[in-house]
C-alpha cells in the first residue's frame, strides 16, 4: 500500500513539474518572438515595382470612382459632383501616403 501511494505522488509531482516547465518554455518562446526587431526594408529593385504597381492601383481605383461618380450622379448638380470627386481625390491620396509610409524603405 505505501509503495501504491508513493507511486501516485511521484507520479503527481512529475506531472506538476512537467507542466510546469512546459508553461516557463512557452513563455520564453513567446517573449522571444515579441522581442525580435523585424526589419521590413525591400530592395531598391522591389521597391521601385512596389510603388509602379501600387501607384496602377491606386489610379485605377480613381479612375473606376470617378467614372462611377459621373455615370451614376445627377450632372445638372455641379456643385455636388465637384465636392464628391474633391473628397474622393482626398481620400484616395491620403490612403495612397498612408501606404507609401508603411514602406521603411528610401523611394
Amino acid at each position: 500500500m505505501d509503495i501504491l501511494k508513493f507511486a501516485k505522488y511521484t507520479a503527481i509531482a512529475v506531472y506538476g513539474l512537467v507542466g510546469i516547465l512546459g508553461w516557463y518554455e512557452y513563455q520564453s518562446q513567446l517573449d522571444h518572438t515579441k522581442n525580435t526587431p523585424t526589419l521590413n526594408n525591400i530592395s531598391p529593385d522591389m521597391t521601385i515595382n512596389y510603388v509602379r504597381a501600387m501607384v496602377w492601383y491606386h489610379s485605377r481605383g480613381k479612375l473606376q470612382e470617378l467614372r462611377s461618380i459621373l455615370k451614376t450622379d445627377d450632372l445638372t448638380q455641379k456643385e455636388r459632383i465637384e465636392i464628391r470627386i474633391k473628397n474622393m481625390l482626398q481620400h484616395r491620396s491620403s490612403a495612397y501616403i498612408r501606404e507609401f509610409n508603411t514602406l521603411h524603405t528610401p523611394i
